[in-house]
Order: C-alpha cells, then structure tokens, then sequence
C-alpha cells in the first residue's frame, strides 16, 4: 500500500527533525549548566548566651527538650555576613528503649539556625530571602543532652538552596560549640553567579 509507504516516510522525517531540534538546541547557551564556585566560610562564634532553656519532659517514649534556644556574636572574613549574629534552636529526644532508627542513651538534636547582620536580626518580620539573612539546619547525634549538660559539641550544618549575599548558594559542614556555646560555623558553599 503506497498511502502507508508515506505515513511512515513522514514518521521517520518528523521524529528526525525532533531530534537534530532538540540537539541544536542542547548546544545553545540556555542549555548549559551555570558555572559554579567553591567557597568555604567559617564564622567565629562568641559571647554565646541561653535566650531560652526551653523545657524538658520525661514522657513513656523517652526524654524530650524543645525550645531550647542560644546565641552567638559571629564574624567571618568572608563578604557573606561578616559581621552578624547567629542564633540556633533545637530540639533533643533520647528514647526509653530501642526505636526504629533511635537507640537509648542516644541524644537526637535537631533545629534550624540563622545567621543575619544586626539590623536585620532585629526585625521580627525578617523575610527569609533578603542578602544579610541566611539559615539552615543542624543535626547531631550525641551521647548526652547539650541543652541540660553543656559540653562541648560537633554536628551537621546545612545551607539549602537559597539566595545569600544576592547570589544562590547551599552548603554543608559542621557547627561546633563548647559548653558556653561559643565556637564556630563552618560551611563548604556552592554558589551560583550573581543576577544581573
């Protein structure tokens, strides 16, 4: 049948067409990967202060403290908030016996923490995506409770993807406080160029 002959001759023209379209198109500019940079920032830590001890109690699944609250005077020689103040929040769950993921005499800590210059830490309606703000997450696994036995502490920072210094960055690394929650913030970034 000569009519099929066509139909499958202009299948085969049409699928080629999509197909060197769709190559063209991968080598044009709008298709590659903007470049990134590598940056690592450590930010000092000190005059850390309990804002809020939070509270502790003792329930049949195992011990839990939420609330509690700390903050630092940070700086860094970094141009990504040199100056600024940082502030974590966390939780800390240790469980009365094993749980899926969880063991006791494990202390799980997990809470967010920002880092923002003076002016716009104070503002209680600071939005998340403004240049001198940036905040992530923290976990830890530790062997007692930092927020009713201070001591000194290592765990994972992140950044997640976000705009910081007017540029998109994420990151991880670690923060780490001793018993008087000073210490440091230390971050790997990954950063993407500047909109214009």
């Amino acid at each position: 049948m000569p009519g099929r002959k066509y139909l499958i001759i202009i299948a085969i023209g049409t699928l080629l067409a999509v197909v060197f379209s769709a190559s063209a198109f991968a080598a044009t500019p709008f298709a590659k990967k903007a470049p990134t940079e590598k940056e690592t920032v450590i930010w000092r830590l000190t005059q850390g202060q309990i804002v809020d001890p939070g509270q502790t109690v003792d329930t049949k699944e195992g011990t839990l403290t939420s609330g509690f609250t700390i903050q630092a005077l940070a700086k860094s020689k970094a141009k990504l908030v040199p100056v600024g103040k940082f502030e974590l929040s966390f939780t800390a769950f240790s469980p009365q016996k094993e749980m899926p993921g969880q063991k006791p005499g494990v202390w799980y800590v997990q809470g967010k923490w920002i880092l923002a210059n003076e002016k716009v830490f104070k503002n209680p309606n600071r939005a998340r995506y403004v240049p001198e703000l940036i905040e992530g997450v923290f976990k830890a696994e530790l062997d007692f409770n930092p927020a009713t036995d201070p001591a000194r502490f290592t765990g994972l920072a992140l950044l997640p993807m976000g705009p910081a210094d007017g540029r998109w960055s994420r990151g991880e690394g670690t923060l780490t406080l001793n018993k008087n929650f000073n210490g440091e913030l230390f971050l790997e970034l990954e950063r993407w160029p500047a909109q214009k």
